[in-house]
């Protein structure tokens, strides 16, 4: 499958706060422990992500890591996705406002 029902994704729970999402362990997490992905291939057990916004504020999507093992983040690996996210944003405004 390449894709899922937005009610399920991890993208969806990713766009609906501020901060990052980090889950460690996703089969701990009761959100995500029958999710298609994580319970088959691509088996994801780990997954960061930090939602992308418009200058408006509007939910763009997200930048997001995911691994096959769970995992925690350093604070500085978690700041490190902070800066791609703002990083992401930034072309996502400049190419908006150059059309």
């Amino acid at each position: 499958a390449s894709e899922l029902p937005r009610d399920i994704s991890f993208c969806t729970h990713t766009i609906r706060v501020s901060e990052p999402l980090i889950i460690g362990d996703t089969v701990a997490d009761p959100r995500f422990c029958d999710n298609p992905f994580v319970v088959g291939a691509p088996y994801i057990r780990f997954y960061a992500g930090v939602p992308l916004r418009s200058a408006e504020g509007y939910a763009l999507g997200t930048l997001c890591i995911m691994d096959t093992a769970p995992r925690q983040l350093a604070p500085e690996e978690i700041g490190q996705l902070r800066d791609f996210a703002a990083w992401a944003e930034r072309e996502l405004t400049t190419e908006q406002l150059s059309e």
